[in-house]
């Protein structure tokens, strides 16, 4: 019995063009010739009419150009074996999927809708046809066309997927559900879908609706206590909270470490004004790695907020943060969470110690090398700066204040040389950022006082000048680089840029004293120092430069006085004997 006669060929472009190619040209050796419509046609059976064949051989050719992606050569292939025969509706349907490749989509439809009413029940046709009218944004259409396929192929899931999402984009969210509802009763429970389904029908206000369908999915599966949270969160947004109580109880026989349970009843003791037993839960939800250090993150978050304006909740801050880095010791989040709470007090040793484990453990994050860095200059801890400083700098080469830090911390450890060519290096990064540039060159002139290097000192510290405000510090440093370095032709232009500052300022004060001791009044500056020893003995900068003053001034054993001041509030530093 010939199988093929008085049929159409079958087209199935899942397979490779080539394989069915040589499959169908073999089929065809044994079949009635084929016309330009396709169906069989009087003549020999056991022939091809020469057009036949010059479609098949010319459609092969396109279909190997095609796999070699030579699109445009196979396009004009395919072309011609459409003028051979109009009705070649395989043609059509290659002249789509090029089109589809190369995204000429519009095109693409054309040719995909031709085969399709060439051969309608082609189902592959079809699925071509639906992809590009979802590429289109012609959602309507897809809807008709996913149908279609459904009723080709009732047990593929696939396409009931696809009809799901077209009617959806369609914007008939209703009939969406209705199509998911279909897939759960026909290919069985797939919880991926039933929560689509359930979010469309929330999305369109079906508010009993979803309650329905939870409360099912509950009944169901009574242990399953995502389901339950699910319920409960149900409850909770629909202003229903009491009703989600029980299924949090209920959570907690089952699975009693369950912090993410815990969690959400504190924000419901919180809404009801009951903070004692909101911060109790919070206690039971942080003593669990069960709830994420994201969530935890956020309630410190809220706390550090509170904390400023209510400090005597800083207890219940440092028992979640301890809590917090407890059962996630190995995620820098609540490290430097702590570490910043401990900055905001001030307790820049235990911050310090926070943030080297925070780059133990994550050395990618700018901000906490930054942090890191400014500690150890809070506390004058110039071996970490110099330490640190390295490594921050090597991580982030090019962020100026990190190599402020480490040239600092350099210049006090006596390795002036090196703090120079850090300085320098760092201040390339500074940009448009006035305040900063100053900052580099108030620093690149002392290192340049340290090491002689007078002329560049002077170019540093009058480029500084141009820099627009100025502070007291950096005007005292002046004065000082200019009495110690004999070039005293600036120092009334520093006196006029510095009236402005108030007399309280330390550094105004000692200023004033350089410039005495640099007009040759040096009587003036012992009575001066010892207010200031007396005063700003705790600052490390200020008795640095005092005990400069009293040294050249003569004033040996007061400037030794401050320099074991200076030591004293230092941890490393490493002062010269003169500049």
């Amino acid at each position: 019995m010939n199988m093929c006669a008085g049929k159409r060929l079958p087209w199935v472009p899942g397979l490779t063009a080539l394989v069915v190619l040589a499959v169908w040209l073999g089929v065809l050796s044994g079949c009635t010739a084929i016309g330009k419509s396709g169906r069989a046609t009087s003549g020999k059976t056991d022939s091809l009419t020469k057009e036949s064949v010059m479609v098949s051989e010319k459609f092969l050719e396109a279909s190997k150009e095609k796999i070699l992606g030579n699109f445009e050569t196979s396009r004009k292939l395919l072309e011609e074996c459409l003028k051979l025969d109009p009705e070649h509706h395989p043609s059509c349907y290659q002249l789509a999927d090029i089109g589809h490749i190369t995204g000429n989509y519009n095109s693409a439809l054309v040719w995909a809708e031709k085969a399709v009413k060439l051969d309608p029940g082609n189902g592959w046709y079809k699925v071509l046809q639906a992809d590009l009218l979802m590429k289109l944004e012609r959602y309507a259409e897809a809807v008709v066309v996913f149908k279609e396929l459904n009723r080709i192929w009732p047990r593929k899931r696939i396409w009931y997927e696809g009809l799901a999402k077209a009617q959806l984009l369609a914007g008939k969210p209703l009939e969406s559900v209705k199509t998911y509802d279909r897939i759960l009763s026909e290919f069985g429970f797939d919880e991926e879908i039933f929560f689509k389904m359930t979010g469309l029908l929330e999305m369109s206000g079906k508010q009993s609706k979803v309650e329905e369908k939870l409360r099912q999915l509950v009944r169901e599966n009574p242990y399953n206590t995502d389901y339950l949270r699910n319920l409960a969160a149900m409850y909770v947004r629909y202003g229903k909270e009491d009703k989600a109580m029980p299924l949090w109880r209920e959570i907690l026989r089952i699975d009693p470490g369950n912090g993410e349970v815990h969690f959400e009843m504190a924000g419901y003791f919180r809404r009801k004004g009951d903070d004692a037993q909101a911060y109790q839960e919070l206690l039971q939800a942080f003593s669990t790695p069960n709830l994420s250090i994201d969530a935890k993150i956020v309630v410190l978050l809220s706390y550090y907020n509170l904390t400023e304006q209510f400090p005597a909740l800083l207890p219940q801050a440092y028992s979640l943060l301890d809590l917090t880095v407890k059962h996630h010791p190995d995620n820098p989040k609540g490290w430097s969470m702590y570490a910043d709470f401990l900055v905001r007090e001030q307790r820049y040793r235990e911050a310090l110690d926070l943030f080297k484990k925070v780059t133990e453990l994550d050395s990618t994050r700018y901000l906490v090398w930054e942090q890191l860095l400014m500690c150890a200059n809070a506390l004058n801890d110039f071996t970490v700066l110099s330490e640190e400083g390295i490594r921050g700098t090597e991580q982030f080469p090019d962020q100026a204040m990190l190599y402020l830090y480490y040239g600092k911390g350099l210049l006090y450890k006596g390795r002036i040389d090196e703090a120079r060519k850090t300085l320098s290096r760092g201040y390339l990064f500074t940009g448009f950022n006035d305040t900063l540039s100053q900052r580099f060159l108030q620093a690149m002139a002392n290192a340049a006082l340290y090491a002689l290097d007078f002329s560049k000192g002077d170019e540093y510290f009058s480029k500084g000048m141009g820099k627009g405000n100025v502070t007291s510090w950096f005007l005292c440093d002046y004065m000082r680089f200019m009495v110690l370095s004999g070039r005293k032709e600036k120092m009334q232009a520093v006196m006029d840029r510095a009236a402005s500052q108030p007399e309280t300022d330390p550094w105004k004060q000692l200023l004033l004293l350089w410039h005495q001791a640099g007009s040759g009044n040096t009587t003036a500056v012992k009575g001066g120092i010892e207010t200031l020893m007396n005063t700003f003995g705790h600052l490390f900068y200020v008795m640095e430069s005092a005990g400069h003053l009293c040294q050249m001034a003569g004033l040996t054993e007061m400037a030794e006085a401050c320099r074991r001041k200076a030591l004293a509030a230092s941890n490393g530093a490493k002062l010269p004997e003169k500049p």
